[in-house]
């Protein structure tokens, strides 16, 4: 069975959740463990976040083959911590002046 490495997570593998392995890239694996908050703290390889801490734009959209896989640069941000990452959430910015 997998859990959710994330601190707050009780998400198990048979909860129906996707679970996405640490990235093997220095900095990226940097980045997502900055994010979830835990002190002290190496992955193993058996390590893993939950789907629930992705924003819907991190993950692949329209493929062919219907898997859920997120992008080769997804940063986890949705975490129940306080003072949790900032979103990446794009805000479109407007071309038209307004007067």
């Amino acid at each position: 069975m997998v859990n959710c490495s994330a601190v707050n997570c009780k998400n198990r593998s048979k909860n129906n959740c996707i679970f996405h392995r640490f990235p093997a890239d220095p900095q990226r694996r940097k980045r997502w463990l900055i994010n979830c908050r835990r002190i002290n703290w190496t992955p193993s390889s058996n390590s893993r976040l939950c789907s629930d801490h992705f924003e819907p734009n991190q993950y692949e959209q329209n493929r062919q083959d219907g898997r859920k896989l997120l992008k080769p640069n997804a940063i986890p941000t949705l975490f129940q911590v306080p003072n949790p990452p900032k979103l990446f959430a794009q805000s479109r910015r407007s071309t038209y002046k307004v007067c």
